[in-house]
């Protein structure tokens, strides 16, 4: 995936993107801004439900891991047998249209 994290225009939280959930936009906000700029140097990385909890800036909700699996289902996210989260293309594709 060449587009980074910072590629992605954030201002409007994603409003308007083709997440089309106010909820996965959320979550693909807290993704690019709070963990890969902030704190992964600007780069996707994967990522457990635990890792996501620790590294979010606000105390996460098991509603959000359940919205975190609903976007891995459809294919915003990869989820692989050892239980990590990845970005996909779709996620960034999603992204860019905002």
């Amino acid at each position: 995936m060449d587009t980074k994290p910072s590629n992605i225009n954030i201002k409007g939280r994603l409003c308007g993107s083709k997440f089309e959930k106010a909820e996965y936009e959320r979550i693909a906000v807290n993704i690019i801004i709070i963990i890969a700029i902030k704190k992964k140097n600007d780069n996707w990385f994967s990522f457990s439900s635990d890792e996501y909890k620790d590294l979010c800036d606000h105390s996460v909700s098991s509603r959000e891991i359940e919205l975190m699996q609903e976007m891995a289902e459809k294919g915003f996210l990869k989820y692989d047998e050892e239980g990590k989260y990845s970005i996909t293309q779709k996620f960034i594709d999603a992204c860019l249209v905002a």
